[in-house]
């Protein structure tokens, strides 16, 4: 246990202390929460070097490597004078709530393995070994990707041969990050406490999302990373602009992860450019995916997996780096001259083509969609949801009519563009949908759950449009009346 515990809180105080650097973060709690999913990225990319420069990976460097990445944030940490007293209260509570992670997930095993799992544990040990790429089964390389295997891979430094506590931390994570952004002071409503109470009831009570925690796979990986990257995209756009490399990491980290990844996150820079950035947040956005997307699909994906060497935009490895590229080059167009004003749309734009291609495809192959829709209705229940994306989709109609959170199409969009997406895959990929819990649709809800949840409480308590200083639009209104008639403090 005492391995693993070390293992997992260098990544953590990695995350900790690259976030201390800038300072709109360093002062924030969520340093705290958001360190596991920041530390995990930094120690994945030095894998994927590992991978690249050595032909293998070997896990004592890339984590030597983190270590090393920690030690330079400390140190700039240091020279910008950000140390506090603080800081060493964050630290400690960050180390004790990995150590009760670790522990629990000792003393209480409830690790849940599947063939896919296995497959993931076995690339695991393939990565390690010399000459890995050419050697690793072609479509295990594409289904399983880099980012799981490379984290239990970590259990070569102990006495497992996987890490029980990697989904448990992630889950409480995203949680944690939840909680934080959702009571964050923008507003001084009497029911925001009573709405977050209720959503995280809502989301452990639903079972699919608990149960990722605990599954070997990359579902709750997925979910911190999307909620992640849209929370500090939102933030940077209303004006923090620190948040966007937060966001940028967390786009670029979902490329690891799965094949179907880079769809997910072009439409995300799209929907972030809508909101037309200031040109430093888009370049800090767009920039981490785009290095990812080259290192891992165009370097290792192209070469080694399956399709390799196809260029044709309905190929998975081809058409994915093609779609981060173009959704990288929407966000960086936000501030050229000739299409600054455009940029508005673009999010309307992708969401109607989408549209057009999900009616297309369903002309194209109606027995394909009409499958996925039987298996996605009957999996509502089979599938372990039970009542949660009945609930939602009474409620998500609701929130996107009647929200009035600034700069809210982001939200809007990225919901709309997801849902529109998980109807597309099955009548991409030529697989429609199957009934039971261990469905490719059941698993991919569990990715945009607690976004759509997030999104929720924003609309269910947005009486008021918000500004990037914390307040609502009508108390700083009242504070300038106040000022100028000068009854402030009366």
């Amino acid at each position: 246990m005492i391995s693993e515990f070390g293992v997992m809180l260098v990544l953590g105080l990695t995350g900790f202390l690259a976030l201390g650097i800038p300072e709109a973060i360093s002062r924030s709690w969520s340093r705290v929460w958001m360190a596991i999913p920041v530390g995990t990225f930094i120690y994945m990319a030095m894998a994927l070097l590992s991978v690249l420069i050595l032909g293998r990976l070997s896990v004592p460097v890339a984590l030597t490597a983190t270590g090393a990445v920690a030690l330079a944030a400390a140190s700039r940490m240091a020279v910008l004078r950000r140390w506090t007293g603080r800081d060493l209260v964050k630290a400690s509570t960050l180390a004790l709530s990995v150590l009760a992670v670790v522990a629990l997930s000792r003393e209480i095993p409830l690790t849940r393995l599947t063939e896919d799992s296995m497959q993931n544990l076995f690339l695991s040990f393939e990565f390690q070994m010399p000459n890995a790429l050419p050697a690793i089964p072609k479509a295990f390389l594409l289904a399983r990707q880099i980012g799981i295997p490379s984290l239990h891979a970590l259990s070569s430094l102990t006495d497992l041969r996987y890490i029980p506590s990697l989904g448990p931390l992630f889950g409480m994570s995203t949680v944690a990050v939840f909680v934080w952004f959702s009571l964050r002071p923008t507003t001084r409503s009497p029911h925001r406490l009573w709405l977050v109470m209720m959503a995280i009831a809502f989301l452990l009570a639903s079972n699919r999302f608990l149960y990722s925690w605990f599954y070997v796979n990359s579902h709750i990986q997925m979910a911190a990373y999307v909620l992640l990257g849209l929370i500090a995209a939102w933030l940077a756009v209303c004006g923090s602009e620190a948040w966007a490399s937060v966001s940028g990491i967390s786009l670029a980290a979902m490329l690891l992860f799965r094949p179907d990844s880079p769809g997910l996150v072009a439409l995300l820079m799209v929907v972030i450019a809508s909101t037309r950035p200031s040109e430093n947040v888009a370049r800090r956005i767009a920039l981490p995916p785009v290095a990812v997307a080259i290192l891992w699909i165009g370097f290792v994906l192209f070469r080694y997996s399956k399709y390799a060497g196809d260029f044709s935009l309905a190929s998975p490895v081809f058409g994915g780096l093609v779609s981060v590229i173009v959704g990288a080059v929407a966000l960086l167009s936000v501030s050229w001259k000739f299409t600054h004003r455009l940029a508005e749309y673009y999010g309307v734009i992708l969401l109607a083509g989408m549209a057009v291609a999900l009616a297309a495809a369903i002309i194209a192959d109606p027995a394909t969609a009409w499958n996925s829709l039987a298996a996605t209705l009957q999996n509502s229940i089979e599938g372990f949801w039970y009542l949660t994306w009945w609930i939602m989709a009474m409620l998500i109609p609701v929130a996107i009519v009647v929200h009035r959170v600034q700069r809210g199409r982001l939200w809007t969009q990225a919901v709309v563009g997801m849902g529109i997406l998980f109807w597309l895959l099955p009548l991409i990929r030529d697989g429609a949908y199957r009934v039971g819990p261990g469905d490719s649709g059941v698993r991919i809800l569990i990715h945009f759950l607690p976004a759509f949840v997030t999104f929720l409480v924003l609309a269910a308590d947005s009486r008021a449009s918000y500004d990037s200083s914390g307040f609502s639009a009508r108390a700083r209104k009242a504070a300038i009346s106040a000022r100028v008639t000068g009854t402030s403090g009366q």
